[in-house]
């Protein structure tokens, strides 16, 4: 009897692709996982896991986060992804942009009129997309200051230079704008709609981005004035993988 004769072969031979599952052949496997697994250190190593219906987990589950500013109710925060959203009042960015907003008040300084600091001093702000591993956003802004706001939205290589890698087209929700540099203007009482790869259609009609192979997204808000009190804004962003 030679060395190998008395052992069981449990591996055979490759089943080609698209065909019916036979035999015992080597099969990657997981553990299943019906919520999010626990963080583990950087460099460990890790198991494979899967859903309840055995589909490996993707980062589409981890990388989703939403942000919402609103300069009304007293200043109001919420979502799950916003510390990494960066704004700055100025006629001209400084970067990187480091100011996050973390608190009521803060938003008030951005969102709402009748805070000292608003007037008609353009508001920027950088949203990380590839940078920050997501491949689609979606940005809804509301005006309702009481005069017109001037948008320009830029693709950026990173929230480190000036360098733009080219204008965006006015993305407009109901209300097309033109594929140009031009700045878009939201009327007072109104709302505006990026999208970044939400459609495969990027044509003048959709205005919807398909691809995204930058940093993030640059927007600059300009009040056509220094709002009048009583007023405020709204901005909702959305991002996935």
């Amino acid at each position: 009897m030679g060395l190998f004769d008395g052992i069981v072969r449990i591996v055979t031979g490759n089943v080609a692709h698209d065909a019916a599952d036979s035999g015992n052949p080597l099969k990657i496997g997981g553990k299943v996982s019906t919520s999010t697994p626990t963080a583990v250190a950087n460099g460990d190593r890790v198991d494979q896991w899967f859903d309840e219906f055995g589909r490996p987990w993707t980062n589409q589950a981890l990388r989703y986060g939403w942000a919402y500013y609103y300069g009304g109710g007293g200043g109001t925060l919420d979502g799950t992804a916003r510390n990494d959203i960066f704004f700055q009042r100025s006629s001209t960015p400084t970067y990187p942009l480091t100011d996050v907003i973390t608190s009521a008040a803060k938003v008030l300084d951005y969102f709402d009129t009748d805070d000292i600091l608003f007037d008609a001093t353009p508001i920027f702000f950088y949203v990380p997309i590839a940078e920050a591993g997501y491949s689609r956003c979606s940005i809804i802004i509301r005006n309702q200051t009481g005069v017109s706001m001037e948008l320009r939205a830029y693709e950026i290589p990173a929230n480190t230079n000036l360098v733009s890698v080219g204008p965006l087209s006015a993305f407009a929700w109901k209300n097309p704008g033109p594929v140009s540099d031009t700045p878009y203007t939201i009327t007072d009482d109104s709302y505006f709609f990026i999208g970044i790869g939400v459609s495969d259609d990027d044509s003048d009609a959709n205005r919807v981005t398909s691809s995204w192979t930058s940093g993030g997204l640059l927007v600059r808000v300009t009040p056509a004035s220094d709002p009048p009190g009583g007023g405020e804004w709204a901005v909702t962003i959305m991002r996935s993988a």
